[in-house]
């Protein structure tokens, strides 16, 4: 893949046949070899993915994609580490989006890429930390892009081959290179261009009435009016607004 040289270039692309979890591959071949340089892990059957929580992430065989990016990244302190989020979501939706329509496509606080009600893609960052910088960081995606089934016990998960009701199959590796050219665009703005309010405006469920489930409140509704400097979801509930980091709330679909 012949991309525009940056500080975050993929130099390298390592496909493995199968792999529990690209993200792990990830972990330990940096662990051992302290790289000096960006790669991409990649393949079509992961076998153990994770997603946030802990939660597994279901990649099927040959169907769909799961990547994770090794990255080091360049003056970013751990206070600004939600920075690194939105950039990855945003290269998301520019990939997602260059198949189907925009307006059916949204970012679901914190990390997730949504089909109308229906989950396309999941993010898993795991950044390294070094002083008050974020050193290096493991971006892993997974993208359902051309599963026509799912087990049952998944929630309201969709690929991208049937949201857009398209017979033939989506080639992946033009996706993973899509989506590796827009990751290392956003990345190189990620200094100079404060991307919240973009991320905040393709936002699932941004200033409509919605039904969430918290621990203090229980099931409520309220509306989502902002994401804070440092990722937490802004919701209004009734007349006071009200802040949740990442677990402490949930949607319900």
């Amino acid at each position: 893949m012949d991309l525009r040289l940056s500080y975050y270039t993929i130099q390298r692309f390592v496909y493995l046949k199968s792999t529990a979890s690209t993200n792990e591959y990830s972990t330990n071949v940096s662990s051992i070899n302290s790289p000096n340089h960006n790669y991409c892990v990649y393949t079509y059957n992961q076998t153990d993915g994770r997603g946030q929580i802990g939660r597994k992430w279901y990649s099927g065989t040959g169907d769909n994609l799961a990547c994770s990016y090794y990255l080091q990244v360049h003056n970013i302190n751990v206070r600004d580490q939600f920075k690194i989020n939105c950039v990855v979501c945003l290269a998301l939706y520019d990939t997602i989006t260059r198949y189907i329509d925009a307006e059916s496509v949204k970012i679901k606080w914190p990390n997730d890429l949504y089909i109308g009600d229906k989950k396309v893609a999941g993010i898993l960052i795991q950044n390294q930390i070094k002083g008050h910088d974020i050193n290096s960081t493991i971006i892993g995606l997974g993208i359902n892009i051309n599963a026509q089934e799912f087990p049952e016990d998944l929630p309201n998960p969709i690929s991208l081959r049937q949201a857009i009701k398209e017979a033939s199959t989506i080639n992946k590796i033009e996706l993973l290179h899509l989506l590796t050219i827009n990751l290392s665009e956003r990345l190189d703005k990620i200094e100079f261009r404060d991307m919240r309010s973009e991320y905040i405006s393709k936002l699932y469920r941004h200033g409509e009435l919605h039904e969430f489930q918290s621990e203090d409140e229980g099931h409520f509704r309220g509306r989502i009016v902002d994401i804070s400097g440092d990722g937490k979801l802004m919701i209004n509930i009734g007349s006071k607004i009200k802040e949740y980091s990442f677990r402490e709330v949930s949607y319900l679909i």
